[in-house]
Protein backbone atom coordinates (compact mmCIF):
# COMPACT_ATOMS: atom_id res chain seq x y z
CA UNK A 1 0.00 0.00 0.00
CA UNK A 2 3.28 2.13 0.86
CA UNK A 3 4.87 2.20 -2.42
CA UNK A 4 1.46 2.96 -4.70
CA UNK A 5 0.49 5.95 -2.13
CA UNK A 6 3.69 7.33 -2.98
CA UNK A 7 2.74 6.72 -6.75
CA UNK A 8 -0.40 7.88 -6.79
CA UNK A 9 0.00 10.29 -9.42
CA UNK A 10 0.75 7.42 -11.95
CA UNK A 11 -1.49 4.78 -10.47
CA UNK A 12 -5.44 4.60 -9.81
CA UNK A 13 -5.09 1.52 -7.32
CA UNK A 14 -7.93 -0.04 -5.07
CA UNK A 15 -7.31 -2.37 -1.94
CA UNK A 16 -9.77 -4.83 -0.81
CA UNK A 17 -9.35 -6.45 2.70
CA UNK A 18 -10.77 -10.17 2.56
CA UNK A 19 -12.17 -11.06 6.16
CA UNK A 20 -11.88 -14.95 5.39
CA UNK A 21 -9.47 -16.37 2.49
CA UNK A 22 -11.60 -16.58 -0.34
CA UNK A 23 -8.70 -18.16 -3.50
CA UNK A 24 -7.76 -16.11 -6.06
CA UNK A 25 -11.01 -16.31 -7.78
CA UNK A 26 -13.66 -15.75 -4.97
CA UNK A 27 -11.30 -12.39 -4.12
CA UNK A 28 -12.20 -11.35 -7.69
CA UNK A 29 -15.89 -10.28 -6.60
CA UNK A 30 -14.69 -7.31 -5.11
CA UNK A 31 -14.14 -6.28 -8.75
CA UNK A 32 -17.85 -6.71 -9.97
CA UNK A 33 -19.55 -3.57 -10.57
CA UNK A 34 -16.09 -1.74 -10.18
CA UNK A 35 -14.21 -2.55 -13.22
CA UNK A 36 -15.72 -1.77 -16.93
CA UNK A 37 -12.60 -3.54 -18.84
CA UNK A 38 -10.58 -6.51 -19.45
CA UNK A 39 -7.76 -7.07 -16.94
CA UNK A 40 -4.69 -9.13 -15.97
CA UNK A 41 -4.55 -10.95 -12.54
CA UNK A 42 -1.22 -12.78 -11.86
CA UNK A 43 -0.03 -15.23 -9.10
CA UNK A 44 2.13 -12.62 -6.46
CA UNK A 45 4.84 -15.47 -6.58
CA UNK A 46 5.47 -15.43 -10.06
CA UNK A 47 7.03 -12.92 -12.09
CA UNK A 48 6.40 -13.19 -16.19
CA UNK A 49 9.01 -11.20 -18.20
CA UNK A 50 7.12 -10.82 -21.44
CA UNK A 51 5.16 -8.47 -23.88
CA UNK A 52 1.75 -7.92 -22.23
CA UNK A 53 0.19 -5.95 -24.84
CA UNK A 54 0.76 -8.48 -27.45
CA UNK A 55 -0.80 -11.17 -24.59
CA UNK A 56 -3.61 -8.43 -24.54
CA UNK A 57 -3.90 -7.91 -28.12
CA UNK A 58 -4.14 -11.38 -28.77
CA UNK A 59 -6.98 -11.75 -25.88
CA UNK A 60 -9.22 -9.26 -27.93
CA UNK A 61 -7.94 -10.85 -31.14
CA UNK A 62 -9.55 -14.14 -30.25
CA UNK A 63 -12.58 -12.75 -28.16
CA UNK A 64 -11.38 -14.68 -25.33
CA UNK A 65 -13.36 -14.26 -22.22
CA UNK A 66 -10.72 -15.91 -20.05
CA UNK A 67 -6.88 -15.98 -21.41
CA UNK A 68 -4.61 -18.71 -19.80
CA UNK A 69 -0.56 -17.60 -20.26
CA UNK A 70 1.20 -21.33 -20.98
CA UNK A 71 4.57 -22.38 -21.22
CA UNK A 72 6.25 -25.46 -22.54
CA UNK A 73 8.00 -27.64 -19.39
CA UNK A 74 10.31 -30.42 -20.54
CA UNK A 75 10.89 -33.12 -17.79
CA UNK A 76 13.82 -35.65 -18.02
CA UNK A 77 13.37 -38.57 -16.22
CA UNK A 78 17.00 -40.21 -15.29
CA UNK A 79 15.92 -43.62 -14.58
CA UNK A 80 14.28 -46.27 -17.27
CA UNK A 81 10.28 -46.32 -17.36
CA UNK A 82 9.07 -49.60 -16.84
CA UNK A 83 5.85 -50.59 -19.48
CA UNK A 84 3.40 -52.80 -18.00
CA UNK A 85 -0.31 -53.57 -17.58
CA UNK A 86 -0.74 -54.61 -14.39
CA UNK A 87 1.43 -57.43 -13.61
CA UNK A 88 2.74 -58.03 -17.53
CA UNK A 89 6.17 -56.78 -18.47
CA UNK A 90 5.84 -54.56 -22.12
CA UNK A 91 9.10 -52.86 -22.18
CA UNK A 92 11.42 -50.36 -20.83
CA UNK A 93 11.60 -46.53 -22.23
CA UNK A 94 15.10 -45.62 -21.22
CA UNK A 95 15.35 -42.15 -19.44
CA UNK A 96 12.80 -40.48 -21.27
CA UNK A 97 11.86 -37.03 -21.55
CA UNK A 98 8.44 -36.02 -21.68
CA UNK A 99 7.03 -32.45 -22.61
CA UNK A 100 3.82 -30.54 -21.43
CA UNK A 101 2.45 -26.92 -21.03
CA UNK A 102 1.74 -25.80 -17.26
CA UNK A 103 -0.01 -22.75 -16.19
CA UNK A 104 2.36 -19.74 -15.27
CA UNK A 105 0.13 -18.12 -12.86
CA UNK A 106 -0.92 -15.39 -15.48
CA UNK A 107 -4.54 -14.42 -17.00
CA UNK A 108 -6.24 -12.07 -18.98
CA UNK A 109 -9.60 -12.09 -17.86
CA UNK A 110 -13.15 -10.33 -19.54
CA UNK A 111 -15.18 -8.02 -16.63
CA UNK A 112 -18.09 -10.37 -18.07
CA UNK A 113 -16.92 -13.74 -16.16
CA UNK A 114 -17.18 -11.50 -12.74
CA UNK A 115 -20.80 -12.55 -12.93
CA UNK A 116 -19.85 -16.23 -12.30
CA UNK A 117 -17.98 -15.40 -8.59
CA UNK A 118 -20.43 -15.56 -5.71
CA UNK A 119 -19.62 -13.33 -3.27
CA UNK A 120 -17.85 -14.13 -0.31
CA UNK A 121 -17.10 -17.75 -1.14
CA UNK A 122 -13.97 -19.22 -1.39
CA UNK A 123 -12.77 -20.31 -5.18
CA UNK A 124 -9.67 -20.81 -6.52
CA UNK A 125 -9.21 -19.65 -10.23
CA UNK A 126 -9.38 -23.51 -11.55
CA UNK A 127 -12.57 -23.38 -10.32
CA UNK A 128 -13.53 -20.50 -11.56
CA UNK A 129 -12.42 -21.26 -15.61
CA UNK A 130 -14.25 -25.24 -15.30
CA UNK A 131 -17.84 -23.03 -14.37
CA UNK A 132 -16.90 -20.76 -17.25
CA UNK A 133 -15.62 -23.37 -19.72
CA UNK A 134 -18.98 -25.48 -18.60
CA UNK A 135 -21.17 -22.20 -19.32
CA UNK A 136 -19.80 -22.08 -22.76
CA UNK A 137 -17.38 -18.76 -21.99
CA UNK A 138 -14.41 -18.70 -24.61
CA UNK A 139 -11.43 -20.25 -22.55
CA UNK A 140 -7.74 -19.16 -25.00
CA UNK A 141 -4.17 -20.13 -24.13
CA UNK A 142 -1.15 -17.87 -25.05
CA UNK A 143 2.09 -19.36 -25.55
CA UNK A 144 5.22 -17.76 -23.83
CA UNK A 145 8.98 -18.81 -23.77
CA UNK A 146 9.84 -20.92 -20.50
CA UNK A 147 12.83 -18.39 -20.02
CA UNK A 148 10.54 -15.91 -19.81
CA UNK A 149 8.64 -17.32 -16.61
CA UNK A 150 10.38 -16.67 -12.79
CA UNK A 151 8.68 -18.84 -10.05
CA UNK A 152 9.19 -16.94 -6.19
CA UNK A 153 7.34 -19.62 -4.74
CA UNK A 154 10.19 -21.46 -2.61
CA UNK A 155 13.45 -20.20 -2.13
CA UNK A 156 15.72 -21.64 -4.48
CA UNK A 157 14.16 -20.02 -7.03
CA UNK A 158 13.19 -16.51 -5.63
CA UNK A 159 17.34 -16.38 -5.11
CA UNK A 160 17.63 -17.28 -8.66
CA UNK A 161 14.69 -14.96 -9.79
CA UNK A 162 16.72 -12.29 -7.36
CA UNK A 163 20.06 -12.78 -9.27
CA UNK A 164 18.29 -11.80 -12.64
CA UNK A 165 16.74 -8.93 -11.79
CA UNK A 166 19.36 -7.04 -9.87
Amino acid sequence: KAFFKEQSDYYKVLFFKETKPLGTAGSLSFLNGKINSNFFLTNCDTLIDDNYNKIYKNHLIKKNDVTIVISKFKLKVPYGIILHNKDNFKGISEKPSYSFYFNVGLYVISKNILKLIKRNKKMNIDDLIEIAQKRKYKIGIYKISNKKVHDTGNWSQYFKTQKLIN
